[in-house]
């Protein structure tokens, strides 16, 4: 360390500021601190950020493959699908909810998250012979009525 040498023709100003003006520390400890305040809010602007990204990605869990294989094995439901989108086989607001066609569809695909189209045609044609809830009617049997199968309980 470097002593530095105290006499009388330096005022105690320029000692404290090593030779710099006041304002020049001034303008020195302001630009430090704004930039510290500056890099603390983009961190945490870029850390809110990744969280909403993380939270939206999170609800892009739904499976487009089984209502694109629906609407292409059911041809005259169409219209019906494509509106009622995922209430084909849910109900609410939970994509766990699943009602009496979503319920048997799950079991007939045996796994979850299955993309193979070959396996989910194979599951909807097995949901057919399903017991609906409309008294002696399966859900093939709705499906011909161009009716969309799933009843809510």
């Amino acid at each position: 360390m470097v002593a530095l040498p105290v006499s009388a023709e330096l005022p105690r100003l320029q000692l404290f500021t090593m030779g710099r003006t006041v304002s020049s520390c001034v303008f020195k400890c302001w630009e430090e601190w704004f930039m510290h305040k500056s890099l603390t809010w983009m961190v945490g602007g870029l850390v809110m950020g990744g969280m909403i990204l993380a939270s939206l990605g999170h609800q892009a869990e739904a499976r487009p493959g089984y209502l694109k294989e629906f609407i292409s094995t059911y041809e005259s439901l169409k219209e019906e699908a494509g509106s009622s989108k995922c209430l084909v086989c849910h109900y609410g607001d939970s994509k766990k909810n699943r009602n009496d066609y979503g319920a048997a569809f799950g079991e007939a695909l045996g796994a979850p998250n299955i993309k193979a189209a070959a396996q989910i045609v194979e599951a909807l044609k097995k949901a057919e012979s399903g017991k609906s809830s409309v008294e002696g009617k399966t859900f093939g049997d709705l499906i011909k009525e161009g009716k969309l199968p799933g009843k809510n309980p």
